[in-house]
């Protein structure tokens, strides 16, 4: 019996001790083996440099200077020349025949005012102080009368102003240059020209 325990008990030692050896030999193997990382970092992109538009250029208008003060002379597109204060026998000689001749006395001196009217435009003169006519004032009647720098009446506002620059003064509609001896009147109606005068001042 005692021989019968004995045996019984070597063999649960050597089982316990088989099951040990398999622990150490399979339970403490190495670690396990981590998977490799294999997602590629994303490349790195650099964003191109922006580009800056080009500034916006705009272009200046420049506007025409007024007539001198000593020019006092109005050209027509025609090539007639007209000077203000100068003989009226010279300047009704170079117009020619009137359409029509208005006369009444003069405001300014002993004499006669004449206004001599043509195609498209009006000349008016007054005596001086001997009694010599002079030409006092051209004035712009329709369109058939064009100025050199090409206004007349109908011509949009905006035009004349920028024919004849931008020295004047505004009151009304009326746009006045004021050239020492003599003036240069513009009035505009629904942004165009219905009347264009120069006039010598009087005193």
């Amino acid at each position: 019996m005692e021989k019968k325990m004995k045996r019984i008990i070597s063999t649960l030692l050597a089982a316990l001790l088989i099951a040990a050896c398999a622990f150490c030999i399979y339970g403490c193997g190495s670690e396990e083996a981590k998977p490799a990382d294999t997602t590629d970092s994303a490349p790195q992109t650099t964003a191109a440099p922006e580009t800056q538009a080009a500034p916006e250029t705009t272009e200046e208008v420049e506007l025409s200077s007024a007539p001198a003060p000593d020019d006092m002379t109005v050209s027509f597109e025609s090539g007639l020349k007209i000077k203000l204060g100068s003989p009226a026998d010279d300047a009704i000689a170079a117009c020619g025949e009137p359409v029509d001749l208005f006369e009444a006395p003069s405001c300014i001196n002993e004499g006669t005012d004449r206004n001599y009217t043509y195609n498209g435009y009006l000349v008016s003169t007054s005596p001086d102080a001997d009694g010599n006519q002079f030409v006092a004032s051209v004035e712009l009647l329709t369109s058939d009368a064009v100025l050199e720098n090409g206004i007349s009446i109908g011509s949009p506002i905006a035009d004349a102003l920028g024919a004849f620059g931008d020295g004047y003064e505004e009151s009304f509609g009326v746009y006045t240059y004021d050239l020492g001896e003599y003036t240069i009147s513009i009035t505009a109606e629904a942004e165009a020209v219905i009347a264009l005068a120069y006039a010598l001042k009087t005193e």
